[in-house]
C-alpha cells in the first residue's frame, strides 16, 4: 500500500485537487484513521469529521512530501496532529450542549431507523463491489459518480487524465461505467435494498 500512497502523493503534488486520487486515499485510509481517533478518545462523529479535515489538508500538504521517505508515517503524522489540535481545543472550550447532544435526546421514529439501516447496508455493499472491480473500471465509474453521467459536462482535462491513467480511450468510458453499474444493480436486487433518496 505504501507504494500506492507514494505514487498518489506525487500526483497530488501537481494536482492537489484531484478528486480521483483523494477518493483513493479515502478508501484506503478512513477506516484505520477513524479507529485510531476513537481509540484516542474522540467520538465516532468527531473521528469522522477529522478524517474529512485530513483529506482536505492532504492536497496542500502533498507539496511538502519527500518521495525518498515512506508515505505511511508521513500520512499518519498529519492525522495525529489534527487529532491533537482538536483535543486541545475541546479541552479549552467551555462546556455546553452541542447540537449532537440535542439530537441524541430525540427519539428516532422506527421507520426512519429502518430506512437508515437499509441505506447503510446499501452503502456497505456498494463499497464491497467497488473494491472488487478492476482498478481501471473503478476509476472510470468513480469519475461518472463525481462529475455526472454526461461526459461532455466534465471539467476540462478530466477525461484526458483518466485516459493516461487507464490506457483506455474516452470513447469506451461509458461501457466500463455500464459494467460497474450493472454489478451494483444486481446486488441491490439480490439484497432487496433501495436507497432512501429513491423513495
Amino acid at each position: 500500500m505504501d507504494d500506492l500512497d507514494s505514487r498518489d502523493l506525487l500526483v497530488l503534488k501537481s494536482q492537489p485537487k484531484d478528486n480521483l486520487i483523494l477518493g483513493r486515499f479515502q478508501n484506503r485510509w478512513f477506516d484505520k484513521l477513524r479507529a485510531f481517533g476513537v481509540k484516542r478518545g474522540l467520538t465516532e462523529l468527531d473521528a469522522d469529521e477529522l478524517c474529512g479535515v485530513w483529506l482536505g489538508k492532504l492536497g496542500q500538504a502533498a507539496a511538502d512530501y519527500d518521495p525518498s521517505r515512506e508515505a505511511s508515517p508521513w500520512l499518519w503524522k498529519i492525522y495525529k496532529n489534527i487529532c491533537i489540535d482538536h483535543l486541545r481545543q475541546k479541552q479549552a472550550a467551555p462546556k455546553h450542549e452541542t447540537l449532537g447532544d440535542q439530537r441524541s435526546k430525540c427519539k428516532t421514529p422506527p421507520e426512519l431507523m429502518e430506512e437508515t439501516e437499509k441505506s447503510k447496508a446499501f452503502a456497505k455493499i456498494c463499497e464491497q463491489v467497488l473494491n472488487e472491480l478492476p482498478l481501471n473500471e473503478r476509476i472510470i465509474f468513480s469519475a461518472y459518480a463525481i462529475y455526472g453521467q454526461d461526459q461532455r459536462s466534465w471539467p476540462e482535462g478530466v477525461a484526458n487524465d483518466i485516459e493516461r491513467k487507464t490506457n483506455i480511450s474516452a470513447t469506451s468510458f461509458s461501457e466500463y461505467n455500464r459494467r460497474a453499474s450493472r454489478k451494483i444493480q444486481e446486488l441491490r436486487t439480490k439484497h432487496q435494498i433501495s436507497q432512501v433518496t429513491e423513495r
